[in-house]
């Protein structure tokens, strides 16, 4: 029984170290554009490409 607890505590802790490291890569790779600014979509997932000259953010 006291295997068991710890092998449970032990996956309950990896996965909330994997979601805290997960949240901090998803942080990190935030950016923010004023504005003033423009900014330049670059698409790194699926296999669907973007629309050609179609406005992604309109807010």
């Amino acid at each position: 029984m006291t295997a068991l607890i710890t092998v449970q505590g032990i996956a309950v802790w990896t996965g909330l170290i994997a979601a805290v490291l997960i949240g901090i890569y998803w942080l990190l790779g935030m950016v923010l554009i004023h504005e003033q600014q423009v900014g330049i979509v670059i698409k790194r997932f699926a296999s669907r490409s973007l629309p050609p000259g179609r406005l992604v953010a309109l807010d």
